[in-house]
Protein backbone atom coordinates (compact mmCIF):
# COMPACT_ATOMS: atom_id res chain seq x y z
CA UNK A 1 0.00 0.00 0.00
CA UNK A 2 1.14 3.54 -0.82
CA UNK A 3 -0.53 6.63 0.62
CA UNK A 4 -0.08 9.97 -1.13
CA UNK A 5 -1.76 13.32 -1.70
CA UNK A 6 -2.70 14.76 -5.05
CA UNK A 7 -4.50 17.73 -6.56
CA UNK A 8 -5.52 15.62 -9.54
CA UNK A 9 -9.24 15.22 -10.18
CA UNK A 10 -8.73 12.27 -12.54
CA UNK A 11 -7.74 9.54 -10.07
CA UNK A 12 -11.25 8.68 -8.85
CA UNK A 13 -14.76 9.52 -10.08
CA UNK A 14 -16.54 12.51 -8.54
CA UNK A 15 -13.43 14.43 -7.47
CA UNK A 16 -14.72 17.99 -7.84
CA UNK A 17 -13.46 19.74 -4.70
CA UNK A 18 -10.47 21.36 -6.42
CA UNK A 19 -8.34 20.51 -3.39
CA UNK A 20 -5.52 18.21 -2.37
CA UNK A 21 -6.89 14.82 -1.33
CA UNK A 22 -5.36 11.75 0.28
CA UNK A 23 -5.35 8.53 -1.76
CA UNK A 24 -4.27 4.96 -1.13
CA UNK A 25 -2.84 2.78 -3.86
CA UNK A 26 -3.14 -1.00 -3.58
CA UNK A 27 -0.22 -2.19 -5.69
CA UNK A 28 -1.45 -5.79 -5.78
CA UNK A 29 -5.03 -5.07 -6.79
CA UNK A 30 -3.91 -2.06 -8.85
CA UNK A 31 -6.63 0.15 -7.38
CA UNK A 32 -6.60 3.76 -6.19
CA UNK A 33 -9.07 4.96 -3.55
CA UNK A 34 -9.67 8.39 -2.07
CA UNK A 35 -9.66 8.24 1.73
CA UNK A 36 -10.00 11.91 2.69
CA UNK A 37 -13.77 11.64 2.78
CA UNK A 38 -16.21 11.73 5.68
CA UNK A 39 -18.24 8.84 7.08
CA UNK A 40 -21.08 9.69 4.70
CA UNK A 41 -18.71 9.33 1.77
CA UNK A 42 -18.69 13.05 0.98
CA UNK A 43 -15.51 14.62 -0.34
CA UNK A 44 -13.54 17.03 1.84
CA UNK A 45 -14.26 20.74 1.65
CA UNK A 46 -10.66 21.79 2.00
CA UNK A 47 -7.16 20.44 1.53
CA UNK A 48 -6.04 17.08 2.89
CA UNK A 49 -3.43 17.18 4.20
CA UNK A 50 -2.94 20.83 5.00
CA UNK A 51 0.72 20.64 4.00
CA UNK A 52 0.83 18.15 1.14
CA UNK A 53 4.63 18.14 0.98
CA UNK A 54 5.13 17.09 4.60
CA UNK A 55 5.44 13.29 5.05
CA UNK A 56 4.41 13.69 8.69
CA UNK A 57 0.81 14.44 7.63
CA UNK A 58 -0.16 10.94 6.38
CA UNK A 59 0.29 7.34 7.52
CA UNK A 60 -1.16 3.91 6.76
CA UNK A 61 -1.53 0.69 8.74
CA UNK A 62 0.30 -2.42 7.61
CA UNK A 63 -2.85 -4.06 6.25
CA UNK A 64 -4.02 -0.90 4.51
CA UNK A 65 -7.24 -0.76 6.51
CA UNK A 66 -6.53 2.47 8.39
CA UNK A 67 -5.23 5.70 6.90
CA UNK A 68 -4.40 8.68 9.11
CA UNK A 69 -4.15 12.17 7.65
CA UNK A 70 -4.32 15.82 8.58
CA UNK A 71 -6.90 18.02 6.93
CA UNK A 72 -8.22 21.57 6.70
CA UNK A 73 -11.67 20.43 5.57
CA UNK A 74 -14.65 22.03 7.29
CA UNK A 75 -16.69 18.85 7.83
CA UNK A 76 -13.81 17.37 9.83
CA UNK A 77 -14.22 19.88 12.64
CA UNK A 78 -12.04 22.58 11.13
CA UNK A 79 -13.18 26.15 11.64
CA UNK A 80 -12.69 29.08 13.97
CA UNK A 81 -9.68 28.44 16.21
CA UNK A 82 -9.24 24.92 14.77
CA UNK A 83 -7.24 25.33 11.56
CA UNK A 84 -6.41 21.65 11.04
CA UNK A 85 -7.47 18.25 12.31
CA UNK A 86 -6.08 14.71 12.35
CA UNK A 87 -8.41 11.99 11.09
CA UNK A 88 -8.31 8.22 10.66
CA UNK A 89 -10.21 6.57 7.84
CA UNK A 90 -11.32 2.95 8.38
CA UNK A 91 -11.60 1.49 4.88
CA UNK A 92 -13.36 -1.60 6.19
CA UNK A 93 -16.21 0.13 8.02
CA UNK A 94 -16.15 3.21 5.74
CA UNK A 95 -15.95 5.57 8.70
CA UNK A 96 -13.72 8.56 9.41
CA UNK A 97 -12.96 9.63 12.98
CA UNK A 98 -11.03 12.45 14.62
CA UNK A 99 -8.16 11.65 16.98
CA UNK A 100 -7.84 15.28 18.11
CA UNK A 101 -10.20 14.59 21.00
CA UNK A 102 -9.85 14.18 24.75
CA UNK A 103 -10.31 10.90 26.61
CA UNK A 104 -13.87 12.11 27.20
CA UNK A 105 -14.34 12.48 23.42
CA UNK A 106 -14.37 16.29 23.65
CA UNK A 107 -13.11 17.76 20.35
CA UNK A 108 -9.88 19.72 20.57
CA UNK A 109 -10.29 23.49 20.69
CA UNK A 110 -7.20 24.12 18.57
CA UNK A 111 -5.61 22.61 15.48
CA UNK A 112 -3.83 19.25 15.14
CA UNK A 113 -1.03 18.26 12.74
CA UNK A 114 2.09 16.05 12.53
CA UNK A 115 0.97 12.46 12.96
CA UNK A 116 2.38 8.95 13.26
CA UNK A 117 0.28 5.78 13.41
CA UNK A 118 1.24 2.32 14.66
CA UNK A 119 1.21 -0.49 12.08
CA UNK A 120 -2.01 -1.96 13.47
CA UNK A 121 -3.78 1.40 13.40
CA UNK A 122 -4.48 1.42 17.13
CA UNK A 123 -2.16 4.22 18.24
CA UNK A 124 -1.86 7.66 16.69
CA UNK A 125 0.66 10.17 17.98
CA UNK A 126 -0.02 13.74 16.93
CA UNK A 127 0.69 17.36 17.68
CA UNK A 128 -2.15 19.50 18.95
CA UNK A 129 -2.41 23.07 20.17
CA UNK A 130 -5.59 22.22 22.07
CA UNK A 131 -5.65 22.99 25.77
CA UNK A 132 -8.93 21.34 26.72
CA UNK A 133 -7.62 17.77 26.96
CA UNK A 134 -6.78 18.17 30.64
CA UNK A 135 -4.54 20.28 32.89
CA UNK A 136 -2.23 22.16 30.55
CA UNK A 137 0.28 24.88 31.43
CA UNK A 138 1.49 25.15 27.85
CA UNK A 139 -1.51 26.65 26.11
CA UNK A 140 -1.57 27.11 22.37
CA UNK A 141 2.11 26.31 21.68
CA UNK A 142 1.74 22.68 20.60
CA UNK A 143 2.12 19.42 22.51
CA UNK A 144 2.44 15.78 21.51
CA UNK A 145 -0.43 13.45 22.40
CA UNK A 146 -0.99 9.73 21.97
CA UNK A 147 -4.45 8.54 21.03
CA UNK A 148 -5.33 4.92 21.81
CA UNK A 149 -8.22 4.34 19.41
CA UNK A 150 -9.14 1.03 21.04
CA UNK A 151 -9.16 2.24 24.64
CA UNK A 152 -10.50 5.68 23.67
CA UNK A 153 -7.82 7.55 25.63
CA UNK A 154 -5.68 10.56 24.79
CA UNK A 155 -2.41 10.91 26.73
CA UNK A 156 -0.03 13.86 26.90
CA UNK A 157 3.42 12.75 25.76
CA UNK A 158 5.57 15.90 25.64
CA UNK A 159 6.20 16.34 29.34
CA UNK A 160 8.95 15.77 31.86
CA UNK A 161 9.39 12.55 33.78
CA UNK A 162 7.86 14.24 36.82
CA UNK A 163 4.73 15.02 34.80
CA UNK A 164 5.28 18.77 34.44
CA UNK A 165 5.41 20.57 31.11
CA UNK A 166 7.63 22.97 29.27
CA UNK A 167 6.52 26.28 27.81
CA UNK A 168 8.05 25.49 24.42
CA UNK A 169 6.65 23.79 21.32
CA UNK A 170 6.90 20.06 20.50
CA UNK A 171 6.25 18.50 17.10
CA UNK A 172 6.91 15.64 14.61
CA UNK A 173 6.09 12.53 16.68
CA UNK A 174 6.95 8.95 15.75
CA UNK A 175 5.32 6.05 17.61
CA UNK A 176 6.61 2.51 18.15
CA UNK A 177 4.57 -0.48 17.03
CA UNK A 178 3.20 -1.21 20.50
CA UNK A 179 2.46 2.43 21.33
CA UNK A 180 4.74 2.37 24.36
CA UNK A 181 7.37 4.78 23.03
CA UNK A 182 7.04 8.05 21.15
CA UNK A 183 9.97 9.99 19.70
CA UNK A 184 9.45 13.68 19.00
CA UNK A 185 11.12 17.06 18.63
CA UNK A 186 10.84 19.65 21.38
CA UNK A 187 12.35 23.02 22.07
CA UNK A 188 11.46 22.63 25.71
CA UNK A 189 13.54 21.73 28.76
CA UNK A 190 11.99 18.31 29.24
CA UNK A 191 15.06 16.80 30.91
CA UNK A 192 17.31 18.20 33.66
CA UNK A 193 20.08 20.49 32.46
CA UNK A 194 18.44 21.26 29.12
CA UNK A 195 19.04 25.01 29.00
CA UNK A 196 19.30 25.73 25.28
CA UNK A 197 16.11 26.52 23.38
CA UNK A 198 17.03 24.43 20.36
CA UNK A 199 15.09 21.55 18.86
CA UNK A 200 16.13 18.27 20.49
CA UNK A 201 14.98 14.68 20.03
CA UNK A 202 13.20 13.14 23.00
CA UNK A 203 11.64 9.74 23.62
CA UNK A 204 8.70 9.35 25.95
CA UNK A 205 8.27 5.89 27.43
CA UNK A 206 4.53 5.85 28.01
CA UNK A 207 4.71 2.58 29.94
CA UNK A 208 7.22 3.90 32.51
CA UNK A 209 6.20 7.59 32.34
CA UNK A 210 9.78 8.70 31.65
CA UNK A 211 11.20 11.16 29.13
CA UNK A 212 14.75 10.89 27.78
CA UNK A 213 16.70 13.25 25.56
CA UNK A 214 18.31 11.31 22.73
CA UNK A 215 20.19 14.02 20.80
CA UNK A 216 22.96 14.80 23.28
CA UNK A 217 26.56 15.73 22.48
CA UNK A 218 29.40 13.20 22.79
CA UNK A 219 29.84 14.08 26.45
CA UNK A 220 26.16 13.70 27.29
CA UNK A 221 25.51 17.44 27.27
CA UNK A 222 23.62 19.74 24.96
CA UNK A 223 24.20 19.80 21.23
CA UNK A 224 24.74 23.06 19.38
CA UNK A 225 22.31 22.69 16.46
CA UNK A 226 18.66 21.83 15.89
CA UNK A 227 17.54 18.26 15.28
CA UNK A 228 14.61 17.31 13.08
CA UNK A 229 12.77 14.44 11.36
CA UNK A 230 12.89 11.94 14.25
CA UNK A 231 11.74 8.39 13.65
CA UNK A 232 11.64 5.46 16.06
CA UNK A 233 11.94 1.83 14.99
CA UNK A 234 8.92 -0.41 15.38
CA UNK A 235 10.44 -2.25 18.33
CA UNK A 236 11.36 1.04 20.02
CA UNK A 237 15.05 0.19 20.14
CA UNK A 238 16.45 2.77 17.73
CA UNK A 239 15.87 6.44 16.99
CA UNK A 240 17.05 8.23 13.84
CA UNK A 241 17.05 11.96 13.10
CA UNK A 242 18.89 14.61 11.11
CA UNK A 243 20.97 17.55 12.28
CA UNK A 244 23.69 19.99 11.29
CA UNK A 245 25.35 19.45 14.66
CA UNK A 246 28.95 18.31 14.79
CA UNK A 247 28.87 17.76 18.55
CA UNK A 248 27.18 14.36 18.69
CA UNK A 249 30.51 12.65 18.02
CA UNK A 250 34.13 13.52 18.57
CA UNK A 251 35.72 14.85 15.42
CA UNK A 252 32.92 17.29 14.64
CA UNK A 253 31.05 17.67 11.38
CA UNK A 254 31.57 19.20 7.97
CA UNK A 255 28.85 21.82 7.77
CA UNK A 256 26.31 19.42 6.23
CA UNK A 257 23.10 17.98 7.61
CA UNK A 258 23.65 14.34 8.54
CA UNK A 259 21.54 11.38 9.61
CA UNK A 260 22.20 10.06 13.11
CA UNK A 261 20.95 7.03 15.01
CA UNK A 262 21.00 5.98 18.62
CA UNK A 263 20.20 2.55 20.04
CA UNK A 264 18.94 2.90 23.60
CA UNK A 265 21.54 4.68 25.70
CA UNK A 266 24.43 3.65 23.45
CA UNK A 267 26.59 6.33 21.80
CA UNK A 268 25.19 8.18 18.80
CA UNK A 269 26.23 6.99 15.34
CA UNK A 270 26.45 9.06 12.17
CA UNK A 271 24.94 7.11 9.27
CA UNK A 272 25.30 9.39 6.24
CA UNK A 273 28.88 8.25 5.69
CA UNK A 274 30.81 6.16 3.19
CA UNK A 275 31.82 2.54 3.75
CA UNK A 276 35.17 3.77 5.08
CA UNK A 277 33.51 6.28 7.42
CA UNK A 278 34.05 9.49 5.42
CA UNK A 279 31.32 12.08 5.94
CA UNK A 280 28.79 12.64 3.19
CA UNK A 281 29.52 15.83 1.26
CA UNK A 282 25.88 16.89 0.92
CA UNK A 283 22.83 17.38 3.11
CA UNK A 284 20.81 14.31 4.11
CA UNK A 285 17.17 14.11 5.20
CA UNK A 286 14.03 12.04 5.83
CA UNK A 287 15.34 8.95 7.64
CA UNK A 288 13.16 5.86 7.93
CA UNK A 289 13.88 2.73 10.00
CA UNK A 290 12.93 -0.91 9.66
CA UNK A 291 10.92 -2.52 12.44
CA UNK A 292 14.06 -3.80 14.21
CA UNK A 293 16.06 -0.63 13.57
CA UNK A 294 18.75 -2.47 11.61
CA UNK A 295 17.96 -0.96 8.20
CA UNK A 296 17.94 2.78 7.59
CA UNK A 297 16.69 4.55 4.47
CA UNK A 298 17.33 8.24 3.84
CA UNK A 299 17.78 10.68 1.00
CA UNK A 300 20.94 12.68 0.46
CA UNK A 301 22.50 15.17 -1.89
CA UNK A 302 25.90 13.64 -1.10
CA UNK A 303 27.83 12.44 -4.12
CA UNK A 304 30.48 10.43 -2.28
CA UNK A 305 28.43 7.87 -0.33
CA UNK A 306 28.71 5.24 -3.05
CA UNK A 307 30.79 4.87 -6.17
CA UNK A 308 29.19 5.86 -9.45
CA UNK A 309 26.83 8.39 -7.90
CA UNK A 310 24.71 10.30 -10.41
CA UNK A 311 25.47 13.67 -8.87
CA UNK A 312 21.82 14.21 -7.99
CA UNK A 313 19.88 13.67 -4.77
CA UNK A 314 19.35 9.94 -4.22
CA UNK A 315 17.78 7.52 -1.78
CA UNK A 316 20.22 5.37 0.19
CA UNK A 317 19.95 2.26 2.35
CA UNK A 318 22.33 1.66 5.23
CA UNK A 319 22.29 -1.55 7.21
CA UNK A 320 23.56 -1.70 10.78
CA UNK A 321 25.69 -4.72 11.65
CA UNK A 322 23.72 -7.51 13.34
CA UNK A 323 26.06 -8.85 15.99
CA UNK A 324 23.50 -10.67 18.11
CA UNK A 325 24.37 -11.13 21.79
CA UNK A 326 28.01 -10.08 21.27
CA UNK A 327 27.15 -6.39 21.56
CA UNK A 328 30.00 -4.96 19.50
CA UNK A 329 31.50 -5.67 16.10
CA UNK A 330 34.87 -6.42 17.68
CA UNK A 331 33.45 -8.99 20.10
CA UNK A 332 31.42 -10.55 17.30
CA UNK A 333 34.41 -10.76 14.97
CA UNK A 334 36.62 -12.34 17.63
CA UNK A 335 33.93 -14.89 18.47
CA UNK A 336 33.46 -15.89 14.83
CA UNK A 337 37.21 -16.21 14.30
CA UNK A 338 37.44 -18.46 17.36
CA UNK A 339 34.48 -20.62 16.29
CA UNK A 340 35.24 -21.06 12.59
CA UNK A 341 38.96 -20.33 12.26
CA UNK A 342 40.49 -19.42 8.95
CA UNK A 343 41.21 -15.76 9.73
CA UNK A 344 41.62 -13.32 12.60
CA UNK A 345 38.99 -11.34 14.45
CA UNK A 346 40.75 -8.13 13.45
CA UNK A 347 40.38 -9.02 9.77
CA UNK A 348 36.68 -9.79 10.15
CA UNK A 349 36.07 -6.57 12.11
CA UNK A 350 37.90 -4.53 9.47
CA UNK A 351 35.77 -6.01 6.69
CA UNK A 352 32.57 -5.26 8.58
CA UNK A 353 33.78 -1.72 9.21
CA UNK A 354 34.22 -1.30 5.46
CA UNK A 355 30.61 -2.26 4.80
CA UNK A 356 30.65 -6.06 4.66
CA UNK A 357 27.73 -7.70 6.47
CA UNK A 358 28.50 -9.72 9.62
CA UNK A 359 26.38 -12.59 8.32
CA UNK A 360 28.26 -12.58 5.04
CA UNK A 361 31.53 -12.94 6.92
CA UNK A 362 30.17 -15.99 8.74
CA UNK A 363 29.16 -17.52 5.42
CA UNK A 364 32.66 -16.98 4.03
CA UNK A 365 34.12 -18.76 7.05
CA UNK A 366 31.62 -21.60 6.71
CA UNK A 367 32.60 -22.02 3.06
CA UNK A 368 36.29 -22.19 3.97
CA UNK A 369 38.28 -24.89 5.69
CA UNK A 370 35.67 -25.24 8.44
CA UNK A 371 33.08 -26.52 5.98
CA UNK A 372 35.40 -28.50 3.70
CA UNK A 373 34.48 -31.88 5.20
CA UNK A 374 31.30 -30.91 7.02
CA UNK A 375 29.42 -29.67 3.93
CA UNK A 376 29.71 -32.94 1.92
CA UNK A 377 28.53 -34.92 4.96
CA UNK A 378 25.52 -32.65 5.40
CA UNK A 379 24.69 -33.09 1.71
CA UNK A 380 24.82 -36.87 2.12
CA UNK A 381 22.37 -36.69 5.02
CA UNK A 382 20.07 -34.50 2.95
CA UNK A 383 20.36 -36.73 -0.12
CA UNK A 384 19.91 -40.03 1.69
CA UNK A 385 17.50 -39.16 4.46
CA UNK A 386 15.99 -35.76 3.51
CA UNK A 387 16.83 -34.31 6.91
CA UNK A 388 19.42 -32.38 8.88
CA UNK A 389 22.11 -34.57 10.45
CA UNK A 390 21.96 -35.36 14.14
CA UNK A 391 24.91 -34.01 16.13
CA UNK A 392 26.24 -37.36 17.32
CA UNK A 393 25.99 -39.01 13.91
CA UNK A 394 27.68 -36.11 12.16
CA UNK A 395 30.48 -36.05 14.73
CA UNK A 396 31.01 -39.79 14.25
CA UNK A 397 31.30 -39.57 10.47
CA UNK A 398 33.41 -36.41 10.59
CA UNK A 399 35.89 -38.29 12.77
CA UNK A 400 35.91 -41.08 10.19
CA UNK A 401 36.77 -38.60 7.43
CA UNK A 402 39.51 -37.11 9.60
CA UNK A 403 41.09 -40.54 10.02
CA UNK A 404 41.17 -41.36 6.30
CA UNK A 405 37.74 -42.75 5.42
CA UNK A 406 36.62 -41.60 1.97
CA UNK A 407 33.29 -39.91 1.31
CA UNK A 408 32.26 -42.80 -0.98
CA UNK A 409 32.88 -45.20 1.89
CA UNK A 410 30.68 -43.13 4.19
CA UNK A 411 28.06 -43.08 1.46
CA UNK A 412 28.23 -46.86 1.19
CA UNK A 413 27.53 -47.13 4.93
CA UNK A 414 24.55 -44.81 4.52
CA UNK A 415 23.29 -46.97 1.65
CA UNK A 416 23.43 -50.03 3.90
CA UNK A 417 21.47 -48.36 6.71
CA UNK A 418 17.95 -49.37 7.63
CA UNK A 419 16.79 -45.75 7.25
CA UNK A 420 17.97 -45.72 3.64
CA UNK A 421 16.42 -49.09 2.85
CA UNK A 422 13.13 -47.97 4.36
CA UNK A 423 13.06 -44.85 2.19
CA UNK A 424 14.20 -46.44 -1.09
CA UNK A 425 13.31 -50.10 -0.61
CA UNK A 426 14.37 -53.09 -2.70
CA UNK A 427 13.79 -51.55 -6.11
CA UNK A 428 15.13 -52.12 -9.58
CA UNK A 429 18.04 -49.98 -10.70
CA UNK A 430 15.70 -47.98 -12.94
CA UNK A 431 13.28 -47.33 -10.08
CA UNK A 432 16.18 -46.47 -7.77
CA UNK A 433 17.66 -43.86 -10.12
CA UNK A 434 14.21 -42.37 -10.66
CA UNK A 435 13.76 -42.05 -6.89
CA UNK A 436 17.18 -40.44 -6.52
CA UNK A 437 16.29 -37.81 -9.11
CA UNK A 438 12.96 -37.15 -7.41
CA UNK A 439 14.20 -37.14 -3.82
CA UNK A 440 17.54 -35.41 -4.33
CA UNK A 441 16.90 -33.05 -7.24
CA UNK A 442 13.11 -32.73 -6.95
CA UNK A 443 12.56 -33.61 -10.58
CA UNK A 444 12.08 -36.57 -12.85
CA UNK A 445 15.14 -37.84 -14.72
CA UNK A 446 15.73 -37.00 -18.34
CA UNK A 447 15.95 -40.12 -20.49
CA UNK A 448 19.68 -39.79 -21.16
CA UNK A 449 20.50 -39.28 -17.48
CA UNK A 450 18.36 -42.21 -16.43
CA UNK A 451 20.00 -44.49 -18.98
CA UNK A 452 23.49 -43.34 -17.97
CA UNK A 453 23.10 -44.10 -14.25
CA UNK A 454 21.21 -47.35 -14.77
CA UNK A 455 24.06 -48.51 -17.00
CA UNK A 456 26.55 -47.57 -14.25
CA UNK A 457 24.61 -49.59 -11.68
CA UNK A 458 24.23 -52.54 -14.03
CA UNK A 459 27.99 -52.41 -14.57
CA UNK A 460 28.75 -52.76 -10.87
CA UNK A 461 28.75 -49.20 -9.46
CA UNK A 462 27.26 -49.18 -5.96
CA UNK A 463 24.13 -47.26 -5.12
CA UNK A 464 26.14 -45.37 -2.51
CA UNK A 465 28.55 -44.11 -5.15
CA UNK A 466 25.66 -43.05 -7.36
CA UNK A 467 24.17 -41.11 -4.47
CA UNK A 468 27.50 -39.39 -3.78
CA UNK A 469 27.71 -38.37 -7.42
CA UNK A 470 24.28 -36.79 -7.15
CA UNK A 471 24.88 -35.02 -3.84
CA UNK A 472 28.25 -33.64 -4.97
CA UNK A 473 27.06 -32.58 -8.43
CA UNK A 474 26.68 -28.88 -9.16
CA UNK A 475 22.91 -29.33 -9.25
CA UNK A 476 22.95 -31.19 -5.95
CA UNK A 477 25.07 -28.52 -4.32
CA UNK A 478 22.69 -25.80 -5.51
CA UNK A 479 19.69 -27.77 -4.36
CA UNK A 480 21.03 -28.40 -0.86
CA UNK A 481 22.73 -25.01 -0.38
CA UNK A 482 20.18 -23.65 2.17
CA UNK A 483 20.32 -26.85 4.23
CA UNK A 484 24.09 -27.17 4.04
CA UNK A 485 24.82 -23.52 4.82
CA UNK A 486 22.40 -23.61 7.75
CA UNK A 487 23.89 -26.80 9.16
CA UNK A 488 27.54 -25.78 8.78
CA UNK A 489 26.93 -22.33 10.28
CA UNK A 490 25.03 -23.99 13.13
CA UNK A 491 28.00 -26.27 13.80
CA UNK A 492 30.28 -23.25 14.01
CA UNK A 493 28.01 -21.13 16.17
CA UNK A 494 26.70 -23.80 18.53
CA UNK A 495 29.42 -26.43 18.30
CA UNK A 496 26.62 -28.85 17.33
CA UNK A 497 23.37 -28.92 15.41
CA UNK A 498 20.86 -26.35 16.63
CA UNK A 499 17.27 -27.45 17.38
CA UNK A 500 15.56 -28.70 14.22
CA UNK A 501 12.83 -26.04 14.34
CA UNK A 502 15.44 -23.27 14.37
CA UNK A 503 17.45 -24.96 11.62
CA UNK A 504 14.38 -25.23 9.41
CA UNK A 505 13.46 -21.58 9.99
CA UNK A 506 16.98 -20.53 9.03
CA UNK A 507 16.98 -22.72 5.92
CA UNK A 508 13.61 -21.31 4.87
CA UNK A 509 15.01 -17.78 5.10
CA UNK A 510 17.99 -18.84 3.00
CA UNK A 511 15.74 -20.40 0.38
CA UNK A 512 13.06 -17.71 0.21
CA UNK A 513 15.01 -14.58 1.14
CA UNK A 514 18.79 -14.62 1.41
CA UNK A 515 21.66 -16.48 3.04
CA UNK A 516 22.31 -13.46 5.25
CA UNK A 517 18.75 -13.48 6.60
CA UNK A 518 19.04 -17.18 7.35
CA UNK A 519 22.28 -16.71 9.27
CA UNK A 520 20.81 -13.73 11.07
CA UNK A 521 17.95 -15.96 12.24
CA UNK A 522 20.52 -18.16 13.99
CA UNK A 523 22.58 -15.31 15.42
CA UNK A 524 19.64 -13.48 17.03
CA UNK A 525 17.96 -16.62 18.36
CA UNK A 526 17.46 -17.21 22.06
CA UNK A 527 19.18 -20.55 21.63
CA UNK A 528 22.37 -18.86 20.44
CA UNK A 529 22.21 -16.22 23.15
CA UNK A 530 22.27 -19.04 25.68
CA UNK A 531 25.58 -20.41 24.39
CA UNK A 532 27.34 -17.32 22.97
Amino acid sequence: FVVFSSLSNALVPGDTNNAFDVFIRDRELKTTERVSIDSAGQQAIGHSPGNYRDPHQMDVSDDGRFVAFSTTAAQFGVGGSVDSNVMVRDRQTNTTESVNVSSDEVPGNRGAYDLSMSPNGRYVAFRSQSFNFGPDTNQNTGDIYLRDRTAGTTTLVSKRSDGTQSFEVSFKPSVSDDGKKVAFISRGDLTPGDLKTIDDVFVRNVATSTTTKVSVDFGGGEADQHATDPVISGDGSTVAWTSLSGEYLTGGGNGKVHVFTRVGTNPISRQSVTASGALGNGDSALPSLSANGKVLVFDSASTNLVTGDSGFKDAFVRRSPEVGPHGTTTAYANAMAARFGGTSGATIAARIGQGASPEGQVLLLAHGSFGAKRAPLVRLYAAYFRRFPDSSGLAYWLKKLDTGTKLDQVSAQFAASSEFKTKYGNTTNTAFVTLVYQNVLDRNPESSGLAFWVKKLDGGMSRGTVMTNFSESSEGKRKFRPVVDTAVVSLGLFGKMAPVKLLQASADYMLLDSSERGIQRLIVSDEYKAVA
